[in-house]
């Protein structure tokens, strides 16, 4: 866990060195989308799902489409297409399935405290004390 944080902060890190900066300033589109792809792929941490990250541009717009496991694995790989594109030029539409899980775990828990609250047994008519 402790590599994680430290790969996730050196990645947040460079992102923050080069907002502005274009690692790809002379590239086609098709060289920076190539760029971001590698990366992704050659990222240790995002090397297991980089076969779930699509990614495209248009107009000189970053976007990342797909599914990843953990919010960390979508930042990071936001944080790679924005250290070539610039983080103003990225739209990160990657969905997590952590945070999908935990919305459908609520969502469980919910229903199942509405069935309880609605399936409570009515008090026998003895019980009743008027």
């Amino acid at each position: 866990m402790k590599d994680l944080k430290e790969s996730l902060e050196s990645t947040q890190v460079l992102a923050v060195l080069k907002n502005n900066f274009k690692l790809n300033t002379t590239g086609t589109v098709d060289d920076l989308l190539m760029d971001i792809q590698d990366m992704i792929s050659r990222d240790d941490f995002l090397s297991l799902v980089a076969d779930n990250i699509i990614v495209t541009i248009e107009g000189g717009t970053v976007t990342l489409h797909g599914e990843v496991y953990k919010e960390e694995e979508r930042m990071k790989a936001g944080n790679i297409a924005a250290m070539f594109a610039g983080k103003d030029h990225v739209n990160n539409y990657l969905r997590s399935v952590e945070a999908k899980m935990n919305t459908v775990d609520r969502d469980c828990v919910r229903s199942k405290n509405l069935y309880k609250a609605s399936h409570r047994p009515s008090p026998a008519p003895s019980d009743i004390k008027i």
